[in-house]
């Protein structure tokens, strides 16, 4: 069985992160209105680096088992702050904190 409907709310950033979560966010990163498919999306960025991933998030609920349930969504690679290995994951999606 497939699940009909999206169960993120604003996924698309369209006007605003709300029912986002932030952390480790620096000043380079956040919301920006303009440039997303459509207008919208929210730049990945802890510069100056810190020692924690920059991280946006979302708690979904009302899984049903035996249903199944389709994650999609679209990045982009915008820019290496340095320091980091171009082979090192630079985007992951965690499921029960399991990426």
């Amino acid at each position: 069985m497939e699940a009909q409907g999206s169960l993120v709310l604003n996924g698309g950033f369209d006007t605003d992160i709300a029912n986002w979560v932030t952390a480790n966010i620096g000043i380079n990163g956040g919301y920006r209105p303009s440039n997303g498919n459509p207008g919208g999306f929210f730049a990945l960025a802890d510069f100056p680096p810190s020692s924690t991933d920059p991280m946006i998030s979302q708690t979904i609920s009302n899984l049903v088992p035996g249903f199944n349930f389709v994650v999609s969504g679209e990045y982009q690679i915008w820019k290496n702050d340095g320091g980091g290995s171009p082979t090192d994951f630079s985007f992951g999606v965690a499921m029960d904190g399991i990426f």
